[in-house]
Protein backbone atom coordinates (compact mmCIF):
# COMPACT_ATOMS: atom_id res chain seq x y z
CA UNK A 1 0.00 0.00 0.00
CA UNK A 2 1.36 3.42 -0.81
CA UNK A 3 0.95 5.84 1.32
CA UNK A 4 1.73 9.71 0.79
CA UNK A 5 3.00 12.14 3.10
CA UNK A 6 0.00 14.18 2.92
CA UNK A 7 -2.66 10.98 3.87
CA UNK A 8 -0.73 10.53 6.94
CA UNK A 9 -1.07 14.20 8.15
CA UNK A 10 -4.52 13.48 7.56
CA UNK A 11 -4.39 10.57 10.02
CA UNK A 12 -2.39 13.15 12.87
CA UNK A 13 -4.70 14.40 15.75
CA UNK A 14 -6.46 17.13 15.19
CA UNK A 15 -4.26 19.53 17.72
CA UNK A 16 -0.98 17.72 16.29
CA UNK A 17 -2.62 18.68 12.91
CA UNK A 18 -2.99 22.60 13.23
CA UNK A 19 0.54 23.10 14.92
CA UNK A 20 2.69 20.81 12.41
CA UNK A 21 0.19 22.88 9.66
CA UNK A 22 1.07 26.54 11.20
CA UNK A 23 4.81 25.15 11.47
CA UNK A 24 5.64 23.86 7.84
CA UNK A 25 2.69 24.99 5.42
CA UNK A 26 2.54 28.85 6.46
CA UNK A 27 5.70 28.75 8.52
CA UNK A 28 4.58 30.17 12.16
CA UNK A 29 7.28 30.60 14.25
CA UNK A 30 6.43 28.91 17.57
CA UNK A 31 5.62 32.28 19.08
CA UNK A 32 3.03 32.90 16.31
CA UNK A 33 1.72 28.85 16.70
CA UNK A 34 0.86 29.89 20.03
CA UNK A 35 -0.67 33.07 19.76
CA UNK A 36 -3.21 31.53 16.95
CA UNK A 37 -3.55 28.76 19.37
CA UNK A 38 -4.02 30.71 22.84
CA UNK A 39 -1.13 28.45 24.44
CA UNK A 40 2.27 29.40 25.79
CA UNK A 41 5.53 28.57 23.47
CA UNK A 42 6.79 25.80 25.71
CA UNK A 43 2.72 23.90 25.27
CA UNK A 44 4.00 24.29 21.30
CA UNK A 45 6.99 23.18 21.76
CA UNK A 46 5.63 20.36 23.64
CA UNK A 47 2.71 19.37 20.88
CA UNK A 48 5.38 19.94 17.82
CA UNK A 49 7.25 16.92 19.86
CA UNK A 50 4.36 15.24 20.29
CA UNK A 51 3.33 15.50 16.75
CA UNK A 52 6.48 14.85 15.59
CA UNK A 53 6.44 11.56 17.14
CA UNK A 54 2.87 10.58 16.12
CA UNK A 55 3.86 11.34 12.67
CA UNK A 56 6.53 9.45 12.48
CA UNK A 57 4.70 6.31 14.62
CA UNK A 58 1.61 6.42 11.46
CA UNK A 59 5.05 6.74 8.84
CA UNK A 60 6.61 3.94 10.08
CA UNK A 61 3.49 1.69 10.76
CA UNK A 62 2.72 2.08 6.91
CA UNK A 63 6.20 1.36 5.44
CA UNK A 64 6.15 -1.84 7.18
Amino acid sequence: MSITTLNIFELLSPINKRVLGLRYMTNFTYKEIAEALSMTEQEVSKRMFEARKEYKRLSESFNQ
